[in-house]
C-alpha cells in the first residue's frame, strides 16, 4: 500500500471534469482542422496535443480501486489479529472442542469508510461514492454466553497506525445494543453497546440496512434472555 501515492488522492482533480475539458479541447481541434481548411493549423494540433496529454493525465490518476485495495488488504490484517484473539489463541482448546465436533462460530465482519473524525480526508471518487483517509474495521463473534467486538481504523495515508480495540463480555455484562447518529450519504450508521451501568463499552459504525437492524436484534435478544436467567 502506497500511503503517499493515496494522499494525492484526496487532492488531485475529479477525473470526470478533466476527461471533459479534454474531450471540447479535442472536438475543437478537430473543427478548426475541418472547418476553417487548415487555416489555423498550429491551433487546431496545439488543442488536439492538449486534449490528448490530458487525457494521459487522467489514465495516471489514482484510482477509485486503489484505495478498495488497500482497504482489503487493512481489513485482512484486522482479520487476522481478530481471530488469533478470539480464536485461534487458545489453539490446544480449539483443537480439543473440533475433536469433539465442536466447532467456532463464524465472525461477522463489517468495513466502510470512516465517516467523520479529526483531520480526516474526503473525497468523492469517479462512481459518486465518497471515500475518506481512514477505513473502519469491525468484528463481532456472538458465542452462546458471550460476545466478543473488536474495532480498529486503519490510515490509508500513513501515520501511526492504531491498535485494535478487542473486547469479550458475557451477556450478562451488557444492558443493550443501540443503533444511533445515520451517516445517510455513506449509508452508515453508528452502533454502540452498553454495559449494565449504562456505561459506552464499544462504539462502531455499521451499514445502515436490515442485515445490521437484524444482528442488533440478535444481540438484544441474547442480552434479554441472560438477563431473566
Amino acid at each position: 500500500m502506497d500511503a503517499n501515492r493515496i494522499k494525492k488522492y484526496f487532492s488531485q482533480k475529479p477525473h470526470t471534469v478533466i476527461t471533459v475539458i479534454a474531450v471540447i479541447l479535442i472536438a475543437l481541434g478537430v473543427c478548426f482542422l475541418v472547418l476553417l481548411n487548415g487555416m489555423l493549423d498550429a491551433l487546431s494540433i496545439g488543442l488536439l496535443f492538449i486534449g490528448a496529454l490530458l487525457f494521459v493525465f487522467t489514465s495516471l490518476q489514482i484510482k477509485d480501486s486503489e484505495l478498495g485495495e488497500a482497504a482489503k488488504i487493512v481489513l485482512a490484517k484486522f482479520k487476522e489479529a481478530f481471530e488469533y484473539e478470539f480464536i485461534y489463541q487458545n489453539t490446544r482448546k480449539l483443537h480439543q472442542a473440533e475433536l469433539q465436533g465442536i466447532h467456532h462460530k463464524e465472525p461477522v465482519y463489517e468495513s466502510s469508510y470512516l465517516a467523520e473524525g479529526e483531520g480526516l480526508l474526503m473525497r468523492r471518487g469517479s462512481d459518486s461514492k465518497l471515500r475518506t483517509s481512514v477505513y473502519h474495521c469491525v468484528g463481532i463473534l456472538m458465542e452462546e454466553n458471550y460476545i466478543c467486538f473488536g474495532t480498529q481504523n486503519f490510515s490509508l495515508i500513513g501515520g501511526e497506525e492504531s491498535k485494535p480495540n478487542l473486547m469479550r463480555a458475557d451477556y450478562s455484562e451488557l444492558s443493550r445494543v443501540e443503533l444511533g447518529k445515520t451517516f445517510p450519504e455513506m449509508r452508515l450508521v453508528c452502533m454502540t453497546v452498553y454495559g449494565v451501568d449504562g456505561d459506552v463499552l464499544m462504539s462502531c459504525q455499521m451499514r445502515a440496512d436490515a442485515q445490521t437492524d437484524d444482528l442488533v436484534a440478535d444481540i438484544n435478544a441474547k442480552i434479554q434472555k441472560h438477563q431473566e436467567v
